[in-house]
């Protein structure tokens, strides 16, 4: 019985829980720069720019922006 809680010991330890925070950490970091190109890209194929503001970011036609001074 000792071999199970040795393995459960190792399983369950602080490093390993540090290691799967980190890969999830990284993975989500990855997924939303690919998703954020993605939609970058989709604007340009349209013609559009993207911009970011406070509700999020959105494509918008370059006629319809001002430049601010």
């Amino acid at each position: 019985m000792n071999y199970v809680k040795t393995i459960f010991d190792g399983i369950f330890s602080f490093g390993t829980f540090m290691m799967i925070f980190f890969c999830g950490f990284a993975y989500v970091a990855v997924t939303s720069i690919d998703q954020s190109q993605a939609e970058a890209a989709l604007c340009i194929k349209n013609g559009m720019i993207k911009v970011r503001a406070e509700a999020g970011g959105y494509c918008v036609d370059p006629v319809n922006l001002v430049e601010i001074k």
